[in-house]
C-alpha cells in the first residue's frame, strides 16, 4: 500500500481537526465530512476525507465521493471569482490585478494538492473490475484539477498540465466505457467535463460538441432504465450536456457569420 500523504504536506492551510477526529474511526471521519461539506467549510472537510482515506482498510466508492466534494468545496469559490475578475470592470486596474493574482494562486495551489494526492489513491483502489466507479472519478479528478491548472496560468498549447489532463480525461472515458452503462452519472461526468476541456482548453470546438453530442444520444436512449436515484442525477447531467451543446453551435454559428 502506498502510504497516504500527511494533511500538514498540504498547500491549503486547514484548521485542524486532531482534537476532535477519531484518528481509526472509519465511521465517525465518514459521518464528520459529510457534516463539513453540508456547512461549507471546505479546509476541515479535506483533512478530515484525507483522515478517512488513510483509517480506511479498503477504500470505497463513498470515500472517494468525499475526497472529489472536498477538493470541489475548496476550489469552486476561488474559479467563481476568478471568472468574475476576469470580465468585470473597474477604476483601480491594480487592485484589480492584485485580486485576480491572489485568486490565481489559491487555484494553482489546490489543484497542486489534488495532483499530488490523487494517483497514489488509484493505487489503493480494488480493481476496476470491482471498482470501475472510482476509478472513473479519480481520473476524472486528475484531468479537471489538471484543467483548472490550465486555467490559472494561462497554459499554452504543449504545456504539461493540457497534455496530462488529456491523458487523464481519456483514460477516464476509456474506462467508463467498458465498465459503465451510457447513461451511469460519473459517466456521463466523464464526457461533460471532457467535452468541456476540448471546447474551452484545447479550442477545438467541434471534438468538444461531438463528444457531449454522443454521450447525450447514447444515455438518452437508456435513461429510463436507471433506478430512480441515479436517474435524477445522470437527467441534471444530460441537461448540462445538451445546454453545453446549444450554447457551443449558436457560438460557433455567430463565428462563421462573422468572418
Amino acid at each position: 500500500t502506498i502510504p497516504m500523504s500527511d494533511p500538514g504536506d498540504f498547500l491549503i492551510e486547514p484548521v485542524p481537526l486532531d482534537v476532535y477526529v477519531p484518528p481509526k474511526n472509519v465511521e465517525a471521519l465518514s459521518g464528520i465530512a459529510t457534516l463539513l461539506e453540508e456547512v461549507g467549510r471546505g479546509p476541515e472537510m479535506l483533512v478530515c476525507a484525507m483522515s478517512l482515506l488513510k483509517a480506511a482498510p479498503v477504500l470505497s466508492l463513498k470515500h472517494v465521493e468525499l475526497l472529489c466534494a472536498a477538493f470541489k468545496l475548496n476550489i469552486d469559490s476561488h474559479r467563481g471569482a476568478l471568472r468574475l475578475l476576469r470580465v468585470d470592470g473597474t477604476s483601480d486596474e491594480s487592485y484589480l490585478n492584485d485580486i485576480k493574482a491572489d485568486s490565481e494562486r489559491d487555484i494553482r495551489a489546490i489543484c497542486e494538492d489534488a495532483i499530488k494526492l490523487l494517483p497514489p489513491i488509484l493505487e489503493r483502489l480494488r480493481s476496476p473490475e470491482t471498482d470501475a466507479a472510482s476509478h472513473v472519478l479519480l481520473h476524472t479528478m486528475i484531468g479537471d484539477y489538471q484543467r483548472y491548472l490550465c486555467d490559472s496560468i494561462d497554459a499554452g498549447p504543449d504545456a504539461v498540465p493540457r497534455n496530462q489532463a488529456e491523458c487523464s480525461y481519456k483514460t477516464a472515458a476509456r474506462l467508463a466505457d467498458e465498465w459503465l452503462p451510457a447513461a451511469h452519472p460519473l459517466r456521463l461526468g466523464v464526457a461533460l467535463n471532457r467535452s468541456i476541456f476540448y471546447y474551452e482548453v484545447m479550442k477545438s470546438p467541434e471534438q468538444g460538441v461531438d463528444i457531449a453530442k454522443q454521450a447525450f444520444v447514447e444515455a438518452n436512449v437508456i435513461i429510463d432504465a436507471l433506478v430512480p436515484n441515479e436517474r435524477v442525477h445522470a437527467q441534471a447531467v444530460l441537461d448540462r450536456l445538451r445546454e453545453n451543446v446549444s450554447l457551443w453551435t449558436d457560438e460557433e454559428d455567430d463565428h462563421q457569420n462573422t468572418k
